[in-house]
């Protein structure tokens, strides 16, 4: 029989977050079966494999989940709250809980007190101690002391994680935010066909956030500047209609918006493939939690950057930590202090001399089947204690 991981996915995302759904393939190649525990949302939430079931959270937990939390903080109220919704789960005989950010660490803790079962923790977001209340941040630390390991992206990533959460930097892995295996393939046309741009126009993509953090605003807006060959592509099936507002603003001609829908991220190589530059910019705005120093120190966590990477797509970039030391270091694209330096850098681009690069560059660092020993390792030492115990 299959030991049993339970995941806590607050956000529900998973079809569009390649790197947790290749760490739920790993382990269902490992031998494990997975439960993914998320409220039900108005997205693609299907199961990647075989032995990977959804369990949709019900009731007025899943909607109240995190003031729940805030309120109340760390204690196995928390846990009772997700069992009441879903009693099933006391009959599952879980090996290992591994919840997903903060509110899937608080959630996950509670239930693995509750079960007397082990925590880990997937870390895509680190909460700074001084752009939160100290309450806020102690629910935090409180929950992570259960966790035997946690994954966060880089070495500084590591370090903050450790610091902020007071987790000892040795029970943390580093693996990028990035998914399994290049996928570069034959250039395809199907935006242009799509959106109505001339075959000859090279494309510059944006896909994922277009919010104000994301550097949109100036980025448009240069588009006047660029050679006359080139167009920007914005693409983010959530905020069509930012996009357009931002289309609009730039009153340019040559800033496309794609509705393009695409529910599993595993898919997006067919618009990749269309692309020649795909553009990654991080402008934080310390307006909040998510959007201060957590995107200050992006580093590997952006899955955007390694998602163009693997499928041969050169990035550009602004000053964001490791990831721009190794765009430079490996030449796969562009490093940019300013949205005025991109129009000179477009005039002799030309996406096949970097293609090769990019594959190679996602093989050797980003790829996720080069961390899965390191992270079944954890997961295995994790549900043997158990056992054993």
């Amino acid at each position: 029989m299959r030991p049993r991981v339970l995941i806590v996915h607050p956000e529900g995302n998973l079809n569009n977050n390649p790197n947790l759904t290749g760490i739920v393939e790993l382990l269902v190649e490992a031998g494990y079966a997975v439960d993914v525990k998320c409220p039900r949302m108005p997205i693609s939430q299907t199961a990647p494999c075989r032995d990977v079931r959804m369990r949709f959270e019900m009731g007025l937990f899943s909607r109240r989940r995190q003031q729940l939390i805030d309120r109340f903080g760390f204690n196995l109220l928390t846990g009772v709250a997700a069992l009441l919704c879903d009693p099933s789960i006391l009959f599952q005989r879980y090996a290992l809980v591994i919840g997903v950010d903060r509110y899937g660490l608080v959630e996950a803790s509670a239930i693995g007190r509750l079960l007397g079962i082990p925590t880990a923790l997937i870390s895509y977001e680190i909460f700074f101690a001084d752009e939160c209340s100290p309450g806020f941040k102690e629910v935090e630390r409180r929950a992570a002391r259960s966790i035997r390991f946690a994954v966060c992206q880089d070495a500084v990533r590591t370090e903050f994680l450790s610091r902020e959460n007071n987790i000892p930097v040795e029970n943390i892995l580093c693996v990028p935010v990035a998914g399994r295996t290049p996928k570069a393939g034959d250039r395809t046309y199907r935006l242009h066909d799509r959106l109505g741009i001339d075959r000859s126009k090279k494309i510059a993509l944006v896909s994922g956030s277009i919010e104000h953090w994301s550097g949109i605003g100036p980025l448009a807006s240069s588009v006047g500047d660029w050679p006359s060959d080139w167009v920007l592509v914005l693409h983010d099936r959530y905020a069509a209609a930012s996009a357009a507002e931002f289309q609009k603003r730039a009153g340019n001609a040559r800033v496309y918006v794609s509705n393009w829908d695409i529910p599993d991220v595993r898919d997006i190589g067919q618009l990749l493939r269309s692309a020649d530059l795909g553009i990654a910019l991080y402008t934080p705005d310390f307006q909040s939690r998510y959007t201060g120093k957590n995107l200050q120190h992006i580093g590997l966590a952006s899955g955007k950057i390694s998602t163009y990477l693997q499928h041969g797509l050169p990035v550009l970039v602004n000053d964001v930590g490791e990831i721009s030391d190794l765009v430079r270091r490996h030449n796969v694209g562009y490093v940019i202090t300013n949205v005025r330096d991109i129009a000179p850098l477009l005039h002799a681009f030309s996406r096949d001399e970097y293609s090769r690069r990019c594959v190679e560059f996602f093989s050797s660092h980003l790829d996720l089947n080069g961390f899965a020993p390191a992270l079944l390792s954890a997961v295995q030492q994790s549900v043997q204690d158990t056992t054993a115990a």
